[in-house]
């Protein structure tokens, strides 16, 4: 259909609109970028091989990213063979995961490595006071940074359930001025983690699973990310789950487990062991919470089909890798059973660890201003 808009006409294509030469020069930097953080050291002809981009073009790109110190040339046997990989403190991006009345903070560089970080407990909930406890926190581990590397920290990261009322949202994104703010749920964080720094690149498709104080689910589709009309999509613990048709978060609350894991995103030691919870009360929490947790993913997988489902979460390592080893044995039995599925996705511990949505928060300033962004359809940044 043809709109005539002050003489000229207007092509409209569905929703979508193709790039200007700005966004298509920022898309080019963006995939870059991305291409030798990922792939650690790469060629001019080798970028050009992968983009499709012209070798003069990939040496413009390589020209301004060296420039801007996001990258550095590391040597080859002549002109055509120089290879470059990202410089780790190019710039810093800053994650702020709040969960319950936890604040964790963490500097990561364009590595994705952390540098530094800092938690506390906040002495109270009133908004007021929780933000200065955020602001403090994140001030404290900012300054940490030295005088030269301040300026390449980009932004802060802040990831938080989706209980987190608007208002309570807009103080704590206040309270942290001057930085620019990105705000995300935790589910989100842990998928962007997952995507960037874990095993959930290789096929674009996978499902991130948050145990904490709720159970939630995040969703990559066709790289990127997806959280719905509303942005709630994900609240797998309502559904009602098992023989018993009790609702997912009663069955695999944390805090029937351990009241150590009563408050989202209490970290315990790797250990099996939990402070005053029996092996045998352990094992019947892993074995209903899996049965119960396995009827999700099954109705996830009849929906959307996911080449992997990822287990994260305030779980321990070796207690995370309990409960898939028990996913996994259900999910045997149910791909032989005469009227069950016969195909359901790999079923694995987030490959990230109990990091995920900190991870993920941390990197939510890259992906505004320098890397591919999965939250968006293009890829690209903000326009």
């Amino acid at each position: 259909m043809n709109d005539r808009l002050g003489g000229r006409t207007k092509v409209r294509l569905g929703e979508a609109t193709g790039h200007n030469l700005v966004h298509a020069a920022d898309h080019n930097l963006r995939i870059t970028l991305e291409l030798i953080r990922r792939k650690g050291r790469l060629g001019r002809i080798d970028l050009a091989a992968l983009t499709g981009l012209t070798p003069a073009g990939v040496g413009n790109i390589l020209h301004r990213l060296t420039s801007e110190g996001l990258i550095r040339d590391v040597g080859g046997s002549g002109k055509r063979s120089v290879q470059y990989e990202i410089a780790p403190d190019g710039a810093y991006g800053m994650g702020i995961d709040i969960a319950g009345d936890t604040i964790e903070v963490a500097l990561v560089n364009l590595a994705g490595e952390v540098v530094h970080r800092d938690r506390c407990e906040a002495a109270s909930s009133a908004p007021d006071a929780f933000a200065k406890a955020v602001r403090d926190t994140a001030f404290s581990v900012a300054a940490r940074l030295s005088a030269t590397a301040s300026p390449r920290l980009l932004g802060i990261g802040l990831a938080a359930p989706d209980t987190l009322g608007a208002d309570q949202l807009a103080v704590l994104t206040q309270s942290l001025a001057p930085f620019a703010v990105q705000a995300e749920r935790d589910t989100t964080a842990a998928v962007l983690a997952e995507r960037r720094f874990g095993a959930g690149g290789h096929d674009g498709s996978f499902v991130h699973i948050l145990l904490r104080d709720r159970i939630r689910a995040g969703f990559l589709i066709n790289d990127t990310v997806y959280e719905g009309v509303t942005r709630s999509a994900g609240r797998i613990g309502d559904m009602h789950t098992g023989e018993d048709g009790r609702p997912l978060d009663e069955v695999a609350a944390i805090a029937d487990l351990s009241p150590e894991l009563a408050r989202a995103g209490e970290k315990p030691s790797s250990g099996t062991a939990l402070p005053g919870c029996r092996e045998d009360a352990i094992e019947a929490w892993l074995a209903a919470t899996s049965e119960h947790l396995l009827d999700a993913i099954v109705a996830l997988a009849g929906l959307i089909a996911p080449g992997t489902v990822f287990i994260g979460g305030v779980l321990s390592d070796d207690l995370n890798r309990r409960l898939v080893e028990h996913l996994n044995e259900g999910r045997a039995e149910r791909m032989t059973g005469p009227v069950q599925p016969r195909w359901l996705p790999e079923i694995a511990a987030s490959s990230v660890g109990i990091d995920a949505v900190l991870l993920g928060a941390a990197i939510l300033p890259f992906l505004h201003r320098l890397l591919p962004d999965p939250r968006r359809p293009s890829g690209v940044g903000p326009g």
